[in-house]
């Protein structure tokens, strides 16, 4: 019947079991009222499909891959190969960080950069090339309204906000310090 008795009518101070109920009772209440300072990044790694490109009466076919996280608008990794003549067959690249629109991948090979723009938002698979456009320094741009072909998904990598796993590792913490203390205050009392 001990377990009937509540904490407050077995001793006017908390004891170790009652202090884990409260502290787990404040951090559950703390975690559902407290806003959310952090976000999940939902990052798409995408590869080229079937892609090509006729810039100046010159084919192109298009491969390469790019990761892009959709909710900061940031590329990353971008390599995107050109195969066909010169002068834009080659491999552009943008290893660095790079905000954009949403909307398009750059990249670069020396001062050339290329600017390839999807139809959709770059949070959809399969999403169909809109365009592709060619800026050499100190040249004119060359632009190919017609591309072909599309980008898809390799993988989708969710990143849990940092926020839940501050919170689970309090609780644990919580647990793992106030629980061997209220078990030896139960065989205490039951002697």
């Amino acid at each position: 019947m001990r377990g009937d008795i509540s904490c407050r009518a077995k001793s006017p101070r908390l004891g170790p079991r009652c202090g884990l109920q409260l502290t787990l009772a404040v951090v559950t209440a703390a975690w559902l009222a407290a806003p959310a300072i952090s976000r999940a990044d939902v990052i798409h790694d995408y590869v080229f499909q079937d892609a090509s490109t006729v810039l100046m009466n010159t084919p192109e076919t298009i491969t390469g891959s790019f990761t892009f996280n959709v909710t900061t608008d940031v590329e990353t990794s971008v390599q995107v190969t050109l195969t066909g003549n010169p002068p834009y067959a080659a491999t552009y690249t943008q290893i660095a960080a790079m905000n954009t629109n949403g909307f398009n991948v750059v990249a670069f090979n020396g001062s050339t950069e290329i600017d390839i723009t999807f139809n959709s938002l770059l949070e959809v698979s399969p999403d169909p090339l809109f365009s592709v456009q060619y800026f050499p320094m100190g040249g004119f741009a060359v632009r190919d309204l017609s591309p072909t072909g599309e980008v898809v998904f390799a993988s989708v990598t969710a990143t849990p906000e940092p926020a839940s796993f501050a919170l689970l590792g309090i609780a644990l913490g919580g647990l793992i310090i106030l629980g061997p203390r209220a078990n030896r205050r139960d065989r205490h009392l039951r002697k």
